[in-house]
């Protein structure tokens, strides 16, 4: 097993991410007696993907518990209470992209607007045969 490990081991230095190789390397570890080189694989594998049911039998068999995902980070611990200062912050950002929102729908409205009132010259000249500059639609 010592030249499987070998090999492994050379795998994973120009790629330590590699889930086959950190998974053949951890079996072969196991079968050579290494049982914390093993367990420390197995839960390298198992945290780049934890649906291994081998690799977390493996863990099993090796640490003699199961397997459990490191806690997230976001657990760690109760947020902080947000002070009057902070929703005064809050309160104005909302205020500033409500504006932005009106100011944006205002535009978009206008735009409309000026395409209807094009097109509505545009049709009334191929009805009068006129263009629409004589209308002074264009200024």
């Amino acid at each position: 097993f010592s030249n499987a490990i070998e090999d492994c081991t050379a795998c994973l230095t120009a790629s330590p991410d590699n889930v086959k190789a950190l998974f053949r390397r951890a079996v072969a570890y196991e079968k050579n007696g290494s049982k914390a080189e093993a367990t420390q694989d197995y839960d390298t594998v198992l945290k780049l993907n934890p649906t291994i049911e081998e690799a977390s039998a493996g863990y099993q068999r090796c640490a003699g518990k199961a397997w459990r995902p490191p806690p997230s980070k976001k657990a760690r611990g109760p947020a902080r209470q947000l002070t009057q200062e902070d929703l005064a912050n809050i309160a104005e950002v909302e205020g500033r992209v409500k504006d932005v929102a009106r100011q944006k729908k205002q535009a978009q409205e206008k735009a409309m607007a000026a395409q209807r009132e094009k097109r509505s010259a545009e049709l009334m000249s191929k009805v009068l045969g006129e263009t629409p500059a004589e209308h002074g639609i264009y200024r």
